[in-house]
């Protein structure tokens, strides 16, 4: 391998994927205290920031673990990473722009989306990466 390259591809998309993970983290908590702003409930406010902060807090655990994954494992976590912060950051932006009578409603139904969509796609590339290749 030349000098100056990565020895595995897919480390310079983890640096990408940690970043895009962390800007949509704050991202979107940012945008959930601001559709919440005139909500009196503090409890109500902490729950949501558990519950809207939960797939990225998922991923950065999961990421740890990463390292130790086949590469084909590994750049598909990486993606799921980019997918849930520029989807999540998407939607909430669509919502701060948009605003709707339920101020919830993106924010009780996106959590749960990146969780089955991200589990889906590692499911699948946990398959893939198990199969015998065919030479």
């Amino acid at each position: 391998m030349p000098p100056g390259l990565p020895a595995n591809p897919v480390d310079p998309f983890r640096r990408v994927a940690r970043t895009a993970l962390a800007i949509g983290a704050a991202g979107s908590l940012a945008l959930m205290t601001y559709a919440g702003r005139h909500n009196p409930s503090i409890v109500l406010i902490v729950l949501f920031i558990g519950w809207v902060s939960s797939p990225f807090v998922a991923l950065a655990i999961a990421d740890r673990w990463a390292k130790h994954w086949q590469p084909a494992l590994r750049a598909a976590f990486y993606g799921v990473m980019l997918a849930v912060s520029l989807g999540s950051l998407l939607v909430y932006v669509f919502d701060a722009l948009r605003p709707r009578p339920q101020a919830a409603f993106f924010y009780v139904l996106v959590p749960p989306s990146c969780w089955i969509i991200g589990g889906a796609v590692l499911g699948i590339a946990a398959l893939l990466a198990r199969r015998p290749r065919v030479q």
